[in-house]
């Protein structure tokens, strides 16, 4: 719940522009080329995890949205909650200018109710529409998704919106968490004229599993390699690397299981690109 000692950061409520991150991660859902690099990302003085600035929330949020948003709805928003810190929102539609003060009080109130029971999906009617709430929770962050349209949805599609939620979230709360430091696959590369050939071997009692996998991209042939050795019917759909602040590498791949139902992992680090997409592979695949 939000105390008295905490409070919306409004800078984030609107989202006219996409820039950075966002669009360079948004590419995977959009189909469009990656992005520069970002000066962004800083560590928390606890020690309990790698906490990336606002910016990186917010443009990290506006990805996991794009794997929500559709044309039926009228109400899109991500509240985002760092353990120990304050709450921020990025609201995408509809915007405060289309909001009276009563109905952006009752809206920000389900949000906050929704906050404090992050057990159970909560559905309301906000002026004729139908609002959907549903929480996810991180190690080290909590979030809330909303989505809101004119009637209420049908079963299928709504059950259908939820699963984006929860797989947007875990890209943002993966955001807060530290690089694994030991891991059970092995990964080694090679170039090959103009493409990387990633060879994965994940070790298991009944005897190790490889993979092998090529691409143009470092970071994509090491999780194609991956996904390869566990050969546990996830597809590989598409990751993408970034280097943020000019030192740090960022990767989010994004899987599917048979269903079609997405399983998103992101890590950034001062690790290599090789680390760094292993760790990003391996919380996709943990889903």
């Amino acid at each position: 719940m939000l105390s008295g000692q905490q409070r919306i950061d409004w800078r984030f409520v609107t989202t006219p522009e996409r820039r950075g991150l966002g669009r360079g991660l948004g590419a995977i859902i959009r189909d469009t080329s990656a992005a520069e690099s970002l000066p962004v990302a800083s560590a928390d003085g606890a020690g309990s995890g790698r906490y990336a600035d606002r910016e990186l929330v917010r443009q990290l949020a506006e990805v996991g949205l794009d794997l929500i948003d559709g044309p039926e709805l009228t109400h899109l928003a991500y509240l985002h909650q760092v353990i120990g810190g304050e709450p921020q929102l990025v609201l995408r539609r509809p915007c405060l200018a289309e909001l009276n003060p009563t109905t952006a009080y009752r809206l920000l109130g389900g949000l906050d109710r929704a906050s404090g029971d992050l057990e159970h999906v909560r559905y309301a009617e906000l002026d004729d529409a139908a609002l959907c709430f549903v929480p996810s929770r991180g190690p080290h962050s909590t979030g809330v998704h909303l989505f809101g349209s004119p009637r209420p949805l049908e079963t299928a599609r709504r059950g259908h919106l939820e699963q984006r939620c929860r797989a947007a979230a875990e890209v943002v709360h993966q955001l807060h968490r530290e690089i694994e430091p030991t891991d059970e696959t092995i990964v080694t590369i090679e170039q090959r004229g103009g493409e990387v050939l990633a060879r994965a071997v994940l070790e298991r009692p009944g005897g190790p599993r490889t993979g092998e996998a090529t691409d143009p991209d470092e970071a994509s042939a090491v999780a194609r390699a991956i996904v390869a050795a566990h050969n546990n019917g996830l597809v590989h759909r598409a990751t993408r690397s970034l280097v943020v602040e000019g030192e740090l590498q960022a990767v989010l791949t994004v899987l599917a299981e048979p269903s079609g139902r997405p399983r998103l992992g992101f890590t950034v680090s001062e690790s290599s690109v090789v680390d760094v997409a292993r760790s990003a592979t391996r919380r996709a695949i943990e889903g």
